[in-house]
């Protein structure tokens, strides 16, 4: 069964009443299909009434394989959507993408599990429309080895609504020059969660971002870990917008070793407000003109936090720049860190602004 295989499943405007979409390719059937296959589930305007939506895709794709899902415009109580690539391997040229469209209301589930080896140049991608709804749960799970080109983004839109969580896992090790991005949209409301988890192994020329728009309201908590070992060339980036309210909690952590060359970059934007938490830690070893900076904008208001922790060893000209703007309310807590030995040529710069105003040692 070789050749340009094409499988599609469509439906229309209205489904109602717990019902169940599933696409499954498993062993028997994908062993054979070979070549630039093209496999799209398309879900119409509306789905009604806990619905679940799944594809799977079995142990072995080959060749040029295309994984779609698209669910446009509204999708209502307390749908399931997942997509499930098989464990040992899917090579060359993948593309998997997941839409989702304008709103999505109700204690939805969306996941894609990447598992196990991905071959090179392949694209996953998956998109919350504008308004995501009520107890969402977002998931992206890459498993062990990546390698290659590979491209891994979320996008979530304009707003985000009641005990969101936003994960992507990406597990082991990922090959030279993916790009892994993570958007959040203009507004994220109430005890949403975001986190992207990068374990154990980042190949060379690796960029991973993270994007907060303009607000973020109410016991957010922003969290990118890395994991043991990053390699040559790599940018990591956590940018949070204009105004971020109310017992936020941002934190960076980079542990063990980071190879020459490395950017790491948080900054936040005009205003933070109300207890807020920065935290950056930078584990054992550092090595080779890495840069690291943290950015506070032009006011912080009431009992914030801010820390830099630098570890053991950090050799050969590094840069570590901690920015304050204008004004600095009462009870604001400002810590550099720096461990042990420092060698060669590094630069510690700690800059606040025009205005500090402090509450008087006693």
């Amino acid at each position: 069964m070789g050749g340009k295989q094409h499988v599609e499943v469509r439906l229309g405007k209205d489904l109602d009443g717990n019902q169940h979409f599933d696409v499954r390719l498993v062993r028997e059937l994908v062993r054979e299909l070979g070549g630039n296959q093209h496999v799209e589930a398309r879900l119409g305007k509306e789905l009604d009434g806990n619905q679940h939506v799944e594809v799977r895709l079995g142990r072995e794709l080959g060749g040029n394989h295309y994984v779609e899902v698209r669910l446009v415009t509204e999708l209502g109580g307390n749908q399931h959507v997942e997509v499930r690539l098989g464990r040992e391997e899917l090579a060359g040229n993948q593309h998997v993408e997941v839409r989702l469209g304008k709103e999505l209301a109700g204690n939805q589930h969306v996941e894609v599990r990447l598992v196990r080896e991905l071959g090179e140049n392949q694209h996953v991608e998956v998109r919350l429309g504008k308004e995501l709804a009520g107890n969402q749960h977002v998931e992206v799970s890459l498993g062990k080895e990546l390698a290659g080109n590979q491209h891994v983004e979320v996008r979530l839109g304009k707003e985000l609504a009641g005990n969101q969580h936003v994960e992507v896992r990406l597990v082991r090790e990922l090959g030279e020059n993916p790009h892994v991005e993570v958007r959040l949209g203009k507004e994220l409301a109430w005890n949403q969660h975001v986190e992207v988890r990068l374990v154990r192994e980042l190949g060379e020329n690796q960029h991973v971002e993270v994007r907060l728009g303009k607000e973020l309201a109410g016991n957010q908590h922003v969290e990118v870990r890395l994991g043991k070992e990053l390699a040559g060339n790599q940018h990591v980036e956590v940018r949070l917008g204009k105004e971020l309210a109310w017992n936020q909690h941002v934190e960076v952590r980079l542990v063990r070793e980071l190879g020459e060359n490395q950017h790491v970059e948080v900054r936040l934007g005009k205003e933070l407000a109300g207890n807020q938490h920065v935290e950056v830690r930078l584990g054992k070893e550092l090595a080779g003109n890495q840069h690291v900076e943290v950015r506070l904008g032009k006011e912080l208001a009431g009992n914030q936090h801010v820390e830099v922790r630098l570890g053991k060893e950090l050799p050969g000209n590094q840069h570590v720049e901690v920015r304050l703007g204008r004004e600095l309310g009462e009870n604001q807590h400002v810590e550099v860190r720096l461990v042990r030995e420092l060698g060669g040529n590094q630069h510690v710069e700690l800059t606040l602004g025009r205005e500090l105003v402090f509450e008087p040692a006693c």
